[in-house]
């Protein structure tokens, strides 16, 4: 009956368990706490199904255990070591193949059509494009490209994301916002999403 407690404990670890005296009836070992701590220690890093994260809490599994949650600490480390107030400098990223759409135009031709508002990387200085020489727009703050149709605007800059999940066409994401204008001057907003990824479901 303590086969799987013993398979559980680690080489170094050894539990003495007492024999039953000859002509005495057999007893129940006792073991020791440490050695219950040590089994349960090591039963919790083996089986990842008694592992749980998130909020509420899930189940962990060894193909999905959570991102970058340590064990007990759903909701990270209580004085994390991080960069205050600073913004992280991502790198450039190439358009693909499968960033670009295949859309008609108005002559009935398909072509590929480059995704729009373009990704451009505003956590570093503004510089020329890639090949070039010289910067054809020659301005301290990146450009703004607006997508307004009569009165309703939506804003979108497009983020890299740190870590995203599936194919590469998602690693662009941001929170899209819906402005709508009235007349004196005021108008309207509303965030339609924190993740236009979730627009492509």
């Amino acid at each position: 009956r303590w086969s799987p407690l013993l398979r559980a404990l680690p080489r170094w670890a050894a539990v003495a368990l007492p024999s039953a005296a000859a002509g005495a009836p057999a007893a129940t070992p006792a073991v020791s706490s440490t050695a219950v701590a040590i089994a349960n220690a090591a039963a919790g890093i083996r089986f990842f199904g008694r592992a749980t994260f998130g909020f509420p809490e899930q189940k962990a599994t060894p193909k999905y255990a959570g991102i970058h949650c340590h064990p007990g600490r759903p909701f990270g480390y209580k004085n994390p070591r991080k960069r205050q107030d600073k913004v992280r400098r991502l790198p450039n990223v190439r358009l693909q193949h499968y960033d670009f759409d295949l859309t008609m135009s108005t002559g009935g031709q398909f072509h590929f059509r480059a995704p729009f508002p373009p990704r451009v990387n505003r956590t570093i200085e503004v510089k020329a494009p890639w090949g070039a020489h010289k910067n054809p727009w020659p301005t301290t703050e990146h450009k703004t490209y607006k997508m307004q149709w009569k009165n309703i605007e939506y804003v979108y800059e497009p983020r890299l994301m740190r870590k995203p999940h599936g194919h590469g066409g998602r690693r662009w994401s941001g929170p899209v916002t819906r402005v709508e204008h009235h007349l004196g001057g005021q108008k309207t907003t509303t965030l339609v999403t924190h993740d236009r990824r979730l627009l492509d479901l």
